[in-house]
């Protein structure tokens, strides 16, 4: 997988780059946790992928986003790029990388932030116009 070097992770990554090295991490971290190391790079590799997303990155340029674009749910549409035996610990690593599902410190889990500004979970939302940007995550 190789990502478009102009695609941010954040201020002072490119995505490509973040999901690179934290890959790396998320390995040689799960040696010492008696982790499986391919598992642990997928997990890391892939976290943050759901940032292609062109809402993501509009916050780069405008500073908001609202509602709420979850790049962790965009990133778990692509779950499906692996082999399915790897999907239970995808899913969990990748959407829970920064929120509790409820009851986060700042009461903005996954569950209160549905309920604040949407009637159901809105799937279509966080896939946006998914043919238009999904490949973008890959050369």
């Amino acid at each position: 997988m190789e990502l478009y070097s102009n695609i941010k992770a954040n201020n002072f990554s490119s995505l490509e780059k973040h999901l690179k090295d934290v890959g790396e991490v998320c390995k040689k971290m799960s040696y010492y946790y008696n982790l499986d190391p391919e598992i642990c790079y997928k997990i890391g590799g892939s976290h943050d992928i759901g940032k292609c997303h062109p809402e993501f990155q509009n916050r780069f340029i405008t500073g908001v986003s609202e509602p709420p674009l979850r790049h962790e749910i965009s990133s778990i549409l692509f779950v499906n790029c692996f082999p399915e035996e790897d999907f239970k610990y995808l899913v969990e690593g990748i959407v829970s990388h920064h929120k509790s599902t409820e009851g986060n410190i700042d009461n903005r889990g996954y569950i209160e932030l549905y309920n604040a500004y949407f009637d159901d979970f809105n799937l279509e939302f966080h896939m946006g116009d998914w043919d238009a940007w999904a490949p973008i995550a890959f050369d």
